[in-house]
């Protein structure tokens, strides 16, 4: 596989509810040239798709059996996210990223555990052409403090 990456991949990642839809709606909304200028990276997923998903948007919603023939094919990346099993294309994501920018907003699982930067298909790539926003939201609290007292920003 010849991997060629003028663009790079952009990652919103971080834990469930922790605010990287807001965020990816936001960056929609104030800088819309931007934001129609990235390519979405769609994984396959074996679930089935949630009300308001559209295949080949949010993922590409496949059989688990045809997710799991992908395991032995090169080119593509197999993983148990959380019960689903994912799979991503690195060829898609390849040709992707010779055509610009592609973005990805999701839960770390997939890309963050250096389970993908790891596979010896992902190494072709330049970590260089990766760029990641791990968001993660700390609230501190004081279990001894009254509750009248609590404020979980400080």
């Amino acid at each position: 596989m010849t991997v060629r990456t003028d663009g790079k991949l952009i990652v919103f990642s971080g834990p469930s509810c922790v605010g990287k839809s807001p965020l990816a709606k936001a960056l929609a909304r104030l800088h819309p040239e931007l934001h129609n200028s990235l390519q979405p990276l769609v994984l396959y997923n074996d679930r089935s798709a949630r009300p308001g998903e559209t295949d080949g948007v949010d993922y590409y919603f496949r059989p688990q059996k045809e997710i799991q023939k992908l395991k032995g094919k090169d080119g593509f990346i197999v993983m148990d996210v959380r019960g689903d099993l994912q799979a991503l294309d690195l060829n898609e994501l390849s040709q992707q990223l010779s055509r610009g920018h592609v973005f990805f907003e999701g839960n770390p699982f997939f890309i963050l555990q250096n389970e993908l930067l790891s596979q010896s298909d992902f190494r072709k790539f330049s970590r260089r052409s990766v760029q990641f926003l791990n968001i993660t939201f700390i609230f501190q609290t004081n279990l001894v403090a009254p509750a009248a007292t609590f404020h979980p920003f400080h």
